[in-house]
């Protein structure tokens, strides 16, 4: 009998054979690999940047913080720990702490559970439902309107003025 490659039809008398495909799969540990190299090609911009722009500054920070320094000229006085120990035996300090410290219980106690709430709300099927979601999305353009406009400054809303009465969306009289 000869040799048949792998996928081909033979015929036998009145009936056609097919042979076997041979497998060519990869070997699980070949998968495995390319997986984890693919794994970490995405991966490794991102914990570059992470490492960069937030780790990299906190442990400066750290090393800053034993010495005493102003900011501007060179690293020559080491105090250590003196730093924390002054800063923790101020009052406004260890007062700023403890509101903070509020802040934070206060928002996990009641605004997290709230925030909980409304979105199992959101996700029910509830007449209204929609009309609510609509809401939220709404508000927050406007929000970000109000308080752009309020931190502008008044030579900025003068020239505001002036273009949209120019442009007659608003009436001369207003401008």
């Amino acid at each position: 009998m000869t040799e048949v490659p792998a996928g081909h039809a033979v015929a036998h008398g009145d009936r056609v054979v097919l042979s076997a495909p041979t497998p060519t799969r990869r070997s699980r540990r070949s998968r495995d690999r390319r997986r984890w190299v693919t794994i970490a090609l995405f991966l490794a911009p991102a914990l570059a940047l992470y490492l960069l722009l937030v780790i990299a500054p906190v442990v400066q920070a750290m090393y800053y913080s034993g010495f005493a320094w102003n900011g501007l000229g060179p690293l020559d006085d080491f105090v250590g720990l003196e730093n924390f120990k002054r800063a923790f035996s101020d009052d406004v300090f260890t007062g700023a702490l403890k509101h903070n410290g509020i802040l934070v219980l206060l928002s996990l106690v009641l605004q997290l559970p709230f925030a909980l709430g409304v979105a199992l709300i959101l996700n029910e099927r509830l007449r209204g439902r929609a009309a609510l979601r609509d809401y939220d999305w709404l508000k927050k353009p406007f929000s970000i309107s109000r308080a752009r406009s309020s931190a502008e400054t008044s030579t900025l809303r003068g020239v505001r003025r002036k273009t949209l009465s120019a442009m007659r969306c608003i009436p001369p009289s207003s401008a």
